[in-house]
């Protein structure tokens, strides 16, 4: 089954297969940093309007802080106040809301 998963950065969409699981909540999405792309700061904003509540983000074995938002707008002008946020230590940050778990698969 695919997923969309929109990146209002750049706004791009695209979207990711996950496996059908017999409960929505079952089931993640995976998706490889290397497939994102920034905004002008190194950020990207994960908006997920799926039934998936899990997404698993491989990082391909980088250090990362996590945290949440007091205020913020990106430079592409996206209120992400509120949002919980994944920093890596290349600096790339990935803001996502707290209905969304973000998972960190190191490898």
């Amino acid at each position: 089954m695919a997923k969309r998963l929109a990146n209002a950065e750049v706004d791009q969409v695209f979207e990711v297969d996950v496996a059908d699981g017999d409960d929505a909540e079952d089931t993640r999405l995976s998706v490889a940093v290397s497939d994102l792309q920034p905004g002008a700061h190194d950020e990207v904003v994960l908006f997920n309007d799926s039934a998936v509540r899990d997404i698993v983000l491989d990082v391909a074995s980088r250090g990362y802080e996590t945290g949440s938002v007091k205020q913020h707008v990106t430079a592409e002008g996206v209120d992400v106040s509120g949002y919980s946020f994944v920093r890596l230590d290349d600096g790339l940050t990935v803001f996502h809301t707290a209905d969304t778990r973000l998972v960190i698969l190191q490898r």
